[in-house]
């Protein structure tokens, strides 16, 4: 009886050693994504190529770090069988992975894009909404990243509610280039390019709010994608 009750803590601080061992790595993994995305920004609205292929290869080291997460978590899974807040932990911390990765997959797209087109073909005015849109994801996708790693349920609020207004620019963005391109037929793909490269910047905005979604259910046990929940909804 005694030897089982002398294992406990120390079943329970492994299990917290190696849970933070993924966490680390899945903040290393936010990190560089939040990168992967700032630069793409910076590739298509300054027209800097150089960029691109830090991106590529970022986006390649996200693949690999979502792979080696995922394996870590099936093992935390197998080993530990974890319940209540760590099981959720170990589940969110596998969803938020894929989401990033699927962040770097949005802007592998949007480097092709950039090869071939650039903000400076529309008005000036249609290319700041563009921009100002990117500022949003970028800061959606740091505070979301942010509020995993402090596991901030407040900040994540925050994040979930900005989605909608990110929406709204991003059509609006939609409505103002296809004015344009009626107007200016002969720069239909190009054009038709920014409008992908805008897509691509509206879902990632939702995998950013996706994780955010997921540091709520870590907190609260509280999933507030389900019809009717209301997000501003606290514990």
């Amino acid at each position: 009886q005694m030897d089982n009750q002398a294992a406990a803590p120390r079943l329970s601080t492994q299990f917290s050693k190696e849970v933070n061992q993924v966490k680390d790595r899945l903040v290393y993994m936010g990190g560089l994504t939040e990168q992967c995305v700032s630069d793409v920004v910076n590739a298509l609205v300054e027209g800097n190529n150089k960029l691109f292929p830090d991106v590529v290869h970022s986006e390649k080291e996200l693949n690999s770090c979502e792979i080696q997460i995922d394996e870590e978590c099936v093992e935390i899974l197998a080993r530990r069988q974890p319940v209540a807040c760590d099981l959720r932990m170990v589940v969110s911390m596998m969803k938020i992975t894929a989401n990033l990765e699927r962040i770097g997959d949005e802007t592998e797209k949007v480097v092709k894009l950039a090869k071939q087109s650039s903000l400076d073909l529309i008005p000036r005015d249609m290319a700041k909404t563009v921009r100002h849109l990117a500022e949003q994801i970028i800061r959606m996708l740091s505070d979301s990243i942010d509020s995993f790693v402090r596991l901030d349920s407040d900040l994540a609020r925050r994040v979930v509610l900005r989605d909608q207004a990110v929406d709204e620019e991003y059509n609006s963005v939609v409505r103002q280039l296809i004015t344009y391109l009626m107007e200016e037929p002969k720069y239909l793909v190009h054009v038709v390019n920014i409008m992908w490269y805008a897509r691509a910047l509206e879902r990632i905005g939702d995998h950013a709010q996706n994780i955010a979604e997921h540091v709520i259910y870590v907190n609260e046990a509280v999933d507030i994608r389900h019809p009717g929940k209301d997000v501003r909804e606290g514990g």
